[in-house]
């Protein structure tokens, strides 16, 4: 008579573990990853990568300024970001310091779009964020004459960038 209950038991023990067990799928207990942010190019073949980035916003004008750990900026100058598309109005930098505390600073106009580009690829006015590409052939602006009279960044991007 004792085994007539054992069925009862049995699902009654099989309801209570199988309503204990995780279910895969949900993904309430795992983070989502936080996004990164990029800032790169390489600048006469050698790959540069911000360290540190920060974004301005001023009279209708957008700033985009990285620093290397070496202390190499590179200055993205434009109108300000409200879209997609090409920018060709404002101004890509190259900054090199010295050691003696000046600086050498290489400089392409947006306005000749034939060697330098801005590109937002990417323009999200919920989150304020960006993304992009850019290249310029930048002219020396000021620093020593036995530098380099121009210099060529290529392959540059930005991702993740926060407009203020």
């Amino acid at each position: 008579m004792k085994l007539r209950f054992l069925p009862v038991i049995c699902l009654a023990a099989f309801s209570l573990l199988s309503g204990c067990s995780k279910n895969d799928d949900d993904t309430s207990d795992n983070p989502t990853p936080t996004e990164t942010t990029s800032f790169k190019a390489v600048i006469d073949g050698s790959n540069w990568e911000a360290a540190n980035h920060n974004t301005a916003v001023s009279g209708g004008l957008f700033g985009l300024y990285g620093n290397d750990n070496a202390g190499r900026q590179l200055i993205i100058s434009t109108d300000a970001i409200t879209k997609t598309g090409n920018y060709t109005s404002g101004s890509l930098s190259y900054v090199l310091p010295h050691s003696d505390g000046s600086t050498s600073r290489w400089t392409g106009f947006l306005s000749d779009s034939t060697v330098n580009k801005l590109t937002i690829t990417s323009y999200d006015p919920t989150t304020k964020k960006i993304s992009g590409t850019f290249q310029f052939k930048g002219g020396r602006v000021f620093g020593a004459t036995t530098e380099p009279d121009s210099v060529n960044v290529m392959n540059g991007t930005f991702t993740g960038i926060r407009l203020p």
